[in-house]
């Protein structure tokens, strides 16, 4: 009876808690309800042991909460989130929705689920005596690149914790350990040609048939796969001539790529747009954007250490994974710190219907304390 009333009375304050987060609406125009937000979570935690701070870069907050009596910049375990989600244009996406175990709202699953977990967690530890060397990091800006929280607070600041655990891995139906994530390459793809009469074609140079081309050209050049494998992908999102008539051969075309590439295609965005700019002619090609490969080596002792505390807390083997998507994973890793990511059950993230299995939060948050405890012990 003892446990049921403790399950009950942490879904209850697991609710409450999301509800508040969800009813933010953090998105990434929104600087002021994302400060807003986690001044509330910073809140949580006074009259603790914690220390917070909320600092700011670029107009963007972050928040860092810290538990122990060590340097807080270098704790032994740090955990990872951000509060920013994308927008919606439903009216009731920032007002949370329960529905048997499935919680719904914008961000229930990327990812203020997930920081519930880590919230809860760390409050947990900031009310004992001897808590462990642990930080919490949520940042404003995951969404949208991530330059500003968490690249600006390792890179620049100076944040190196020993190793870091990132809330934001969505798991539809089972449980894995992302420890590596595609790096990404967007590209401008533009050509030029020239004009003529669409009925004589002849006598012009039609600029959407050489972007045609320099867009196999790329493909051939990535060995494209569309299936849910640890192998290159290449999107194209954005394809248009400047036309205004449908009779003219057009003289200029414009594309713009979203390339997802593995460590055998290149180690680096930059050497990926260099292969494309060597091996694609007759085309001017810019990258838009570029996102570093995230890789943590399995066989790191708290690689191993994490997996073997994540299956005693899910009473299942949680295999290692990876994903497609990038995430804030990247700058600990580029700053060679160990990382791994794990997170809740949910699905829709990024579209409307989004939602968490509120019983993943719980779990998340399990998993997490069985491997502080394991750190605890293995340092006796």
């Amino acid at each position: 009876m003892t446990q049921i009333k403790k399950n009950n009375a942490e879904r209850k304050d697991t609710i409450s808690l999301l509800a508040d987060l969800i009813g933010y609406r953090s998105t990434a125009d929104n600087t002021q309800d994302i400060r807003k937000g986690l001044e509330h979570i910073a809140s949580l935690f006074f009259r603790t042991r914690a220390r917070t701070r909320i600092s700011e870069h670029q107009g963007i907050p972050s928040l860092l909460i810290s538990v122990g009596s060590g340097n807080h910049l270098r704790p032994r375990i740090l955990l990872n989130g951000h509060f920013d989600v994308v927008p919606s244009q439903s009216a009731s996406a920032f007002s949370l929705r329960v529905r048997g175990s499935r919680a719904y709202g914008r961000g229930a699953q990327d990812m203020k689920g997930g920081l519930v977990a880590l919230i809860m967690r760390i409050k947990e530890w900031a009310s004992v005596p001897h808590p462990p060397e642990v930080g919490l990091l949520i940042t404003g800006d995951e969404e949208t690149g991530g330059t500003n929280g968490t690249r600006h607070m390792v890179h620049t600041i100076g944040l190196a914790p020993r190793f870091v655990i990132v809330g934001d891995a969505s798991q539809r139906a089972y449980y894995t350990i992302i420890t590596k994530e595609k790096g990404g390459l967007w590209l401008e793809v533009t050509t030029a040609g020239k004009s003529a009469h669409g009925a004589r074609p002849w006598l012009g140079d039609n600029a959407a048939d050489t972007l045609m081309k320099a867009i196999a050209d790329i493909r051939s050049l990535v060995r494209v796969v569309n299936e849910d494998v640890w192998k290159n992908s290449c999107t194209v999102s954005v394809m248009h001539t400047f036309n205004t008539t449908p009779n003219i051969v057009p003289d200029r075309a414009r594309a713009v790529l979203d390339i997802r590439f593995t460590e055998k295609l290149a180690r680096t965005p930059e050497e990926l747009l260099r292969r494309i700019r060597a091996h694609v002619k007759n085309a001017d090609i810019t990258a838009l954007a570029t996102i570093s490969l995230f890789t943590t080596p399995e066989k790191h002792p708290d690689v191993r250490l994490f997996q073997q505390a994540a299956s005693r807390a899910y009473g299942h083997p949680v295999p290692f994974g990876y994903g497609h998507a990038a995430s804030d994973a990247r700058y600990f890793a580029e700053a060679g710190i160990p990382t791994v990511m794990i997170g809740t059950v949910g699905d829709n993230w990024h579209a409307e219907g989004e939602w968490v299995d509120l019983e993943s939060i719980s779990l998340v948050g399990k998993i997490i304390r069985t491997y502080a405890d394991a750190v605890t012990s293995a340092r006796r």
